[in-house]
């Protein structure tokens, strides 16, 4: 459905050239020759994108980019499988090449992200067939660490900027920025970094003569105020997949709708324009790009009717509460953007953290994360804040060994809490050269926390717990009724304000910078094995904020046929084969540390005294 509301029309911008065309007579001289072919292309981007790319659009890309080209503030919200970031390579080829002097920056929750599409440009650019696009690109692209820049001979620019540039981010002009996933971009980002980029006209000394010009015209009567040129509007397009329902995203929909439906408001044709576009996988046409095995496999046993599968699937927006665990208390339990404490490659001094891991041995790339993650305590509030994690699938036991080395090299941990079935793990640790070379070994405690006694296990806790031998092992044992404990644990301390997740590093301009003068462990290496540098390590961490986040949202609570509650991720999720699937070793992770914390916090602050005797004798 196409709904233009109470907005300025734009039928007769796009109406069919063809027949404009069609109705020229007698020759053209080279200029206008040129002119009416500039008119033409522009009006039918389809067309001129496979003329100079040798890409052929569907329709439903025609329609978007022609929206983008139309509108002003854009927002396209959208399953997986659609095609977003393609649509922006395409932008990206296209606008520059039209729109000379023009300024195209591209931005997105991680610089690995806006790197991506930008390297998605350049391959269009590159392509087989793309001889005419190559002529407007003729130079290559300039490569720094903060920056990736493509200039045109026209003047115009298209750029890729992680959010981490400081000073030189807030002191960026674009005329047109492109924000990828929009919903993982906090709302003081959004207003008070971004969108300041367009703040500044690109063509603003040619406007202000055309203005002149114009003044002069319509004093000699030889024109109107409706004869004057409309220059092109600087613009803010956001690209995303949905949220829930109190998150900025959903706000940024609801009031874009508003602002092109409300016809109470009024508006002049200087305003700022809208477009919203919601696309399902049920939009796309049958048989085109979209491959509809995984959604078929997504939509079995009930799925489809999964808030995971509305927002994934069908880019439809679902209320925070109705997952076991409130996602909307989650929103509120993360750190605000450029507050303290960020995410961490490294501990602060004189602070504590809780280490616990979810082992997995599997050397399959689809298997189940060997996941880890390091919680700060705060002991005033008996609060944990997730600051670091780790997750691979298919890495070798070495791989594992080196990570754990880097965690207790560079954070004060204070208790170290493994599934009590993968406690083997912590013996062949033990017993390699990796932990020999630094001098580790990790002692694991007996004290059996699950009795009906705590209070005498907790007493036993205190006497063999030694952080200075690392005496710190705490094998956490899982089983229906603990798991049910732990989760329910879990949810009340979310609920509560008792477990935070930290603030994305590369948003806070002091932490990241501090994060960049360090070198990362040499041994330690990224999901595919070779050695990370520090600027990846920083956004992967803040990518594992989302991640954990979204392994909670996707626990879903069911009672077997003998009355045992299992939290688990949906059927049709777990089953899954591929690498990227969904899983849950994260949250598992956020499981044990909060429980983990309980013990830590009820040994240091208990006053646990053995009673010797019940009663005392007295003479009369």
């Amino acid at each position: 459905m196409w709904d233009e509301g109470a907005q300025q029309k734009i039928i007769p911008v796009y109406q069919d050239y063809n027949v404009i065309a069609k109705g020229l007579k007698g020759d053209l001289d080279d200029k206008n020759a040129k002119i009416t072919l500039i008119q033409f292309l522009r009006r039918n981007l389809g067309f001129t994108f496979e003329l100079i790319s040798g890409m052929r659009l569907l329709p439903q890309q025609e329609i978007v980019l022609k929206s983008l080209f139309a509108r002003d503030t854009a927002l396209i919200v959208a399953g997986r499988g659609f095609g977003k970031s393609t649509i922006i390579a395409m932008f990206c080829c296209l606008y520059p090449i039209f729109y000379p002097n023009s300024k195209i920056c591209l931005i997105s929750a991680n610089f690995r992200g806006a790197r991506r599409i930008f390297e998605a440009a350049e391959k269009m650019v590159k392509g087989p067939f793309a001889y005419m696009l190559q002529e407007c690109f003729p130079t290559e692209p300039r490569r720094l660490n903060d920056i990736i820049s493509w200039k045109l001979e026209n003047g115009s620019e298209v750029f890729a900027l992680p959010l981490s540039n400081g000073e030189g981010l807030r002191g960026t002009r674009a005329s047109a920025v492109f924000v990828d996933e929009g919903l993982l971009i906090s709302q003081e980002i959004q207003e008070n970094v971004i969108r300041p980029f367009l703040t500044a006209k690109q063509n603003f000394l040619e406007e202000a003569q055309m203005k002149e010009r114009e003044d002069e015209l319509i004093k000699a009567g030889l024109i109107t105020e409706t004869d004057r040129i409309s220059f092109p509007r600087n613009k803010y397009l956001v690209c995303s997949s949905a949220s829930y329902d109190f998150d900025y995203l959903y706000k940024t929909f609801q009031s874009n709708i508003k602002m092109i439906t409300d016809d109470k408001i009024v508006r002049t044709k200087d305003d700022s324009t809208y477009v919203v576009i919601r696309s399902s996988y049920e939009s796309l046409p049958k048989d085109s790009f979209i491959d509809m095995t995984q959604i078929n496999a997504a939509k079995a046993d009930g799925g489809e009717e999964t808030d995971y599968f509305k927002r994934e699937y069908q880019a439809r927006f679902t209320v925070g509460g109705s997952s076991y665990f409130n996602m909307k208390k989650v929103a509120d339990c993360t750190v605000r953007a450029g507050e303290f404490p960020t995410t961490m490659l490294r501990g602060r001094k004189n602070h504590q953290y809780i280490l616990t891991i979810d082992p997995s041995y599997s050397s399959s790339k689809n298997s189940d994360f060997f996941a880890m993650g390091v919680y700060e305590l705060v002991p005033d509030s008996r609060r944990i804040i997730l600051v670091h994690s780790y997750g691979r699938a298919g890495m070798t036991l070495n791989d594992h060994y080196k990570y754990l080395v880097y965690l207790l090299t560079h954070f004060n941990i204070v208790w170290l809490g493994i599934d009590a079935s993968g406690t083997e793990f912590i013996d062949s640790f033990n017993e390699s050269v990796i932990a020999a070379d630094k001098g580790i070994k990790l002692g694991t405690l007996t004290a059996d926390l699950k009795s009906d006694e705590y209070i005498k296990e907790l007493r036993i806790l205190k006497n063999e717990y030694n952080q200075t031998t690392r005496n710190i092992v705490y094998p956490q044992p899982f089983s229906g009724d603990t798991i049910r404990r732990m989760n329910e644990y879990l949810q009340a301390g979310i609920n509560a304000e008792k477990v935070w997740f930290a603030s994305l590093l590369q948003v806070n301009e002091n932490a990241f910078n501090n994060a960049m003068r360090h070198r990362p462990d040499a041994q330690i290496t990224n999901k595919h094995g070779k050695p990370i540098d520090t600027e990846e390590q920083i956004y992967e961490q803040d990518s594992w904020i989302h991640e954990t986040q979204k392994q909670l949202s996707l626990i879903e609570v069911k009672s077997t046929a003998l009355g045992t509650m299992q939290f688990d991720l949906p059927s049709h999720i777990k089953n899954s084969t591929k690498d990227d699937r969904a899983r849950r070793d994260n949250y598992t992770c956020m499981l044990m540390a909060y429980t983990a914390s309980k013990y830590y916090f009820d040994m240091l602050f208990t006053e646990v005294e053995e009673i010797q005797s019940t009663f005392e004798p007295f003479a009369i």
